[in-house]
């Protein structure tokens, strides 16, 4: 990404500055022109008055050619002094480098505050973070509206620059690039989810931390931070386990020999999930039985709950494990030879 960011910076200058140096030449040759032409008419009509004042003319023209206009010294220097100093815009770039930083501080300080809010108001933190790539977004189009009209007052050949530099510096960047800054703004655009959101996409599954317009950032349940291309997202299959509720559905798998009482067995599973302290109690809690042969006959039991909180997704599954496991050892639905550790618990 850096060479990218640094190929694009060379080329677009570069072009920029060739683009306005042809545009500027083409405006000074057509003033030049219309001042020649000016001059050429004035002279007829004089020569159409009368020939004496022709004459005269011509002859005071002859006059003043002859004299000797003084030069003062340095005054050559200081023209080309002042021709640099009007190439430079000293003034414009100072501005625009200080807008830039204010721009930053902005940007930063948006996203610190939706976060504090976020955190501090639960129910609203994924609309809270869902506004942070949105205002990272508004801020930066109007620095550089700002920038373009305010501060460098652009005429009709710096914009004619502008554009051409810009096209042919994006027409230099990679495909994916450009596949990944458009799927970016498809994916503000059609919102299949937004920041706080746990999704997979392929085989990375995560919660939502970021939404740019090159990739899409994740936090696995093993707190990895991935980043993904917009171009992967709108292109494969994305699944979203909230939408923008804060809380999910999280399914915990539990192995019992075959011959157990599936009954008890499921109110057990039940009970382990009711009493956990991350289960949301608002939305239905359900035991699913089936058997599976693996080397012996299993029963496995699938307890889908819902966790009032997407960030305790894991600590719910765990939870849930942890508590059923002990009340089966404890009702010996489980083989003591197989923990021989744990006997004592219960």
């Amino acid at each position: 990404m850096k060479s990218f960011t640094t190929k694009f910076l060379l080329v677009f200058f570069a072009t920029f500055f060739v683009s306005y140096q042809f545009f500027s030449l083409q405006a000074e040759e057509k003033d030049s022109t219309k001042i020649d032409t000016l001059g050429i008419k004035d002279t007829l009509v004089v020569v159409a008055l009368d020939s004496s004042i022709l004459a005269k003319t011509l002859n005071d023209s002859t006059i003043a050619v002859s004299k000797k206009t003084p030069v003062k010294e340095g005054k050559g220097v200081k023209e080309q002094a002042e021709k640099i100093k009007d190439a430079l815009p000293i003034r414009q770039i100072i501005y625009t480098i200080l807008l830039v930083l204010v721009t930053v501080v902005l940007v930063k300080s948006f996203t610190y505050f939706l976060d504090l809010m976020a955190e501090r108001f639960t129910t609203y933190r994924i609309t809270l973070k869902g506004m942070i790539p949105i205002v990272r977004i508004v801020v930066w189009l109007t620095a550089i509206y700002v920038v373009i009209v305010a501060i460098f007052h652009p005429t009709q050949e710096s914009l004619l620059a502008f554009t051409a530099s810009a096209g042919i510096a994006i027409g230099f960047a990679s495909q994916d690039i450009l596949q990944n800054i458009f799927g970016g703004i498809l994916i503000i655009m059609d919102k299949p989810f937004q920041v706080g959101d746990k999704i997979q996409v392929g085989e990375h599954y995560g919660e939502v931390v970021n939404m740019g317009l090159r990739t899409v950032r994740i936090v696995t349940p093993d707190d990895n931070l991935v980043s993904v291309p917009n171009s992967k997202v709108i292109n494969d299959s994305v699944s979203n386990a909230n939408a923008g509720a804060l809380d999910c559905q999280v399914v915990t798998t539990l192995y019992l020999p075959g011959n157990v009482d599936v009954q008890k067995a499921k109110q057990i599973a039940l009970d382990a999930a009711f009493t956990s302290k991350y289960v949301f109690l608002e939305k239905p809690v359900v035991v699913l039985v089936q058997d599976e042969f693996n080397h012996t006959f299993l029963t496995r039991l699938r307890v889908k709950a819902y966790v009032h909180d997407i960030r305790y997704e894991a600590a719910l599954a765990s939870d849930i494990t942890e508590i059923a496991k002990k009340e089966f050892i404890r009702q010996k639905m489980l083989p003591e030879n197989l923990f021989p550790n744990e006997g004592s618990l219960g």
